[in-house]
């Protein structure tokens, strides 16, 4: 998904994993190095993070010991720019 160089990253949904086993991170920003949002095994419902510089990063870790139903996750690329209004 590309979004403009204005906007955020808004994700939502769920984490189905491992307990112990499988990891889910996500960072605000580019790459492992950015701000942590989340970090955090198992299982998650309602999981719901906006960046605030742009790009989120997702990262997943697995021993692959347990076969779980993963990530399902609704990305939206939300506008910092005002729509212009016309009288």
């Amino acid at each position: 998904m590309s979004c403009l160089a204005d906007s955020n990253i808004s994700i939502s949904g769920s984490y189905t994993g491992e307990s112990w086993c499988d990891y889910l991170r996500i960072y605000d920003g580019v790459g492992t190095n950015a701000t942590e949002l989340y970090n955090d095994y198992g299982s998650i419902s309602d999981l719901e993070f906006t960046s605030t510089t742009g790009p989120l990063t997702i990262q997943f870790t697995s021993d692959g010991s347990g076969v779980y139903a993963g990530f399902a996750f609704n990305v939206q690329c939300i506008s910092n720019t005002c729509p212009r209004v016309q009288d």
